[in-house]
């Protein structure tokens, strides 16, 4: 009874604390979309690098399901790489507290139905992730997409293409905020409406 106690808060924390994160994080991108402060270019920077890693992260989810220990030193390749371009450590940090993240929500509940509960999480908010992307670069492509407060004379003024190491989103970095707001918004969405109607994760179980 205890242990089926502590799996259900643990469910539920970690349920509502990810929409909340996810919330949160389209607030960021958009608040440093809409009015960027010149203080924080190397958030600015930092936000692009965290939403080309997304682009990865997506995929790994699926696959730290399987196994955190064999895909954790192979995603974290592609972390360094960042690192390594960028110099920010926080995005080595962040990669760490993912992994904890997810390893947490298997210690707590290891039954096959959690597992497989897991496997189509992954799966779906890959989805969630590739529908905004699309969307967002038809449109950057384009050229409508609005730079709001990142116009390129309040990049160049504060010296944040000195910062920047090149690459479509630190390039453009009104495109990945827009991105990150779209899909963090999404991702909260689709989160939220599987909580409210878990049959339809039966359905897609039943499919798989």
């Amino acid at each position: 009874m205890q242990d089926n106690a502590l799996q259900k808060i643990a469910a539920f924390f970690f349920d509502y604390f990810g929409i909340a994160v996810s919330m949160f994080m389209a607030y960021v991108f958009c608040r440093n979309w809409v009015s960027p402060s010149p203080s924080a270019l190397e958030d600015i920077l930092f936000l692009t690098l965290l939403i080309a890693m997304e682009f990865f992260m997506v995929h790994s989810a699926v696959f730290m399901t399987i196994s955190v220990w064999v895909f954790f030193p192979f995603y974290g390749i592609f972390v360094l790489a960042l690192f390594l371009s960028s110099g920010d450590s926080r995005i080595i940090w962040l990669y760490m507290a993912i992994v904890l993240f997810r390893s947490a929500q298997g210690f707590f509940n290891k039954s096959r139905a959690a597992s497989e509960y897991r496997v189509i999480t992954a799966f779906i908010r890959a989805w969630v992730y590739f529908i905004p992307f699309i969307i967002v670069m038809i449109v950057a492509d384009k050229g409508i997409i609005p730079k709001l407060g990142l116009s390129t004379e309040f990049l160049d003024s504060n010296g944040y293409f000195n910062l920047s190491g090149g690459g479509l989103f630190s390039d453009a970095p009104h495109i990945a905020m827009c991105l990150g707001t779209v899909y963090y918004i999404f991702l909260a969405a689709n989160d939220f409406c599987m909580l409210r109607n878990p049959q339809k994760l039966e359905k897609i179980r039943s499919w798989m």
